[in-house]
């Protein structure tokens, strides 16, 4: 659903088909679905992205361990806006070859002769399933976050400069809105926003008793409705997918 679509079918629904006047300007109502918008985008953790970044290291948190390095990366270098990072993992790259159980043997850490450098090539099915095996041997990373550079502990030195990146990314608009639930959801709120918006207007400008308490009843439906979705968020958090590993 488009933003467009989403206002033109909140507003068909509110006065009926046209039957009656919705007494807000055109650049109200886009405000309006703009800040409804804004409440759902922290909560929206729909689709996980996965991406490489390297590392600016900084320093060696212990100078007798050459290990590991203190570093960190910008959010800027990803591909999306950050909404929420879930898993950051290191690439470990001591593998020269193009065997595939050789390059298991590398990353369980066993004598490279254990497995047979014959094996078979079928490199296409190793990808689907690499980072599954990279994710439950690697390191687990403690990191923080401080505005836009995420600051990583220990990062191993065999990982070349280079971190995976889990995370959600932030939606930008109604289009980018697309498990059921959480659709179904802004639609709701977004009606409820308008009916408090509308309701306040009238409120301040009518004078016939039939109005005011039209708008006395917009304005305790759109309440109530407020009241159960910000249940609902809680509840749902429209995430469906987790990486994070216990």
């Amino acid at each position: 659903m488009t933003r467009q679509q989403l206002i033109d079918f909140t507003t068909k629904s509110l006065t009926g088909g046209g039957m009656i006047t919705l007494d807000l300007t055109p650049d109200i109502i886009d405000e309006t679905l703009s800040n409804t918008l804004d409440i759902l985008k922290p909560w929206y953790l729909e689709t996980v992205v996965i991406e490489q970044v390297s590392v600016n290291f900084t320093s060696n948190p212990a100078q007798n361990d050459p290990r590991s390095m203190n570093g960190y990366f910008s959010k800027s270098s990803l591909s999306r806006p950050v909404n929420f990072i879930d898993t950051i993992l290191p690439l470990r790259s001591n593998y020269k070859g193009d065997y595939v159980l050789d390059e298991i043997s590398d990353l369980v850490g066993l004598p490279a002769g254990l497995f047979s450098s014959d094996a078979t090539r079928e490199y296409a099915v190793w990808i689907s399933t690499r980072n599954m095996i990279r994710k439950s041997l690697s390191l687990k990373f403690l990191w923080k976050e401080i505005g836009e550079d995420v600051y990583l502990y220990k990062v191993p030195t065999e990982s070349a400069p280079y971190v995976s990146i889990f995370y959600y990314p932030a939606i930008a608009d109604v289009s980018e809105v697309t498990y059921g639930p959480a659709l179904n959801w802004l639609k709701k709120r977004y009606e409820a926003e308008l009916k408090m918006v509308w309701s306040l207007v009238l409120l301040k400008a009518a004078t016939a008793p039939y109005l005011r308490d039209f708008a006395t009843t917009l304005r305790s439906e759109a309440t109530s409705t407020r009241e159960k979705s910000d249940e609902e968020l809680k509840n749902l958090q429209f995430k469906y997918i987790n990486f994070q590993r216990t």
